[in-house]
């Protein structure tokens, strides 16, 4: 399992820390290896709330640009950002979300909104 999960996270090894501890829950764990759920495309388009899609560009796991490309066509409030040197384990990645996550309250705020 030590070989799959560096190919999961990316260029970018996590510390060996960080690994052992993917070894953990991996071993607890059977791997999805089915096809992941889709949304149908009407389902896509009937979101009305914001949706930020956080990938890496290097994911081994998922096609993140045609993810994005696809949800880009129908999600109406759609985000992504693509991190050029991660794979599909995002680690630290709080910087990336939070500004979304405070634009998201700063319009709650100006509409008057909890």
């Amino acid at each position: 399992m030590g070989a799959i999960n560096r190919l999961v996270a990316g260029p970018g090894l996590p510390s060996p820390e960080t690994l052992a501890f993917m070894e953990a829950v991996t071993g607890q764990v059977r791997p999805r290896t089915d096809a992941s759920p889709l949304f149908s495309d009407e389902a896509l388009r009937r979101l009305s709330m914001p949706v930020l899609l956080l990938g890496g560009e290097r994911d081994a796991v998922r096609d993140c640009h045609a993810i994005a490309a696809r949800l880009q066509r129908l999600v109406p409030r759609f985000e992504s950002q693509l991190l050029p040197d991660a794979g599909h384990v995002l680690l630290g990645a709080a910087p990336q979300i939070a500004p979304f996550l405070e634009r998201l309250d700063d319009a709650a705020t100006a509409s008057g909104r909890p």
